[in-house]
């Protein structure tokens, strides 16, 4: 295993928000790295960004609203609308 990787953690409100906050993680080495990571995988460029008039934020998430795990740690999302 690569001993560079961190497991970055986006939860709560406002991450791709339905009914409730919701989930993101990231194995990188990183931010940059987790931030090109989630863009690919939820095929949505510039998650940085703030949303502009009239957009859709639920596809968006404020990036600054993460956590960096190198200690063990477990998290439980719920299924479902």
């Amino acid at each position: 295993m690569n001993p560079n990787l961190k497991l970055f953690v986006w939860r709560g409100p406002n991450v791709l928000q339905s009914y409730s906050g919701g989930l993101i993680v990231a194995l990188a080495e990183t931010f940059e790295q987790a931030i090109q990571l989630v863009e690919e995988e939820l095929g949505y460029p510039n998650l940085k960004r703030e949303p502009e008039v009239g957009e859709d934020p639920e596809y968006l998430f404020p990036p600054q609203q993460y956590e960096v795990l190198e200690e063990p740690a477990a998290f439980v999302c719920w299924g479902g609308d």
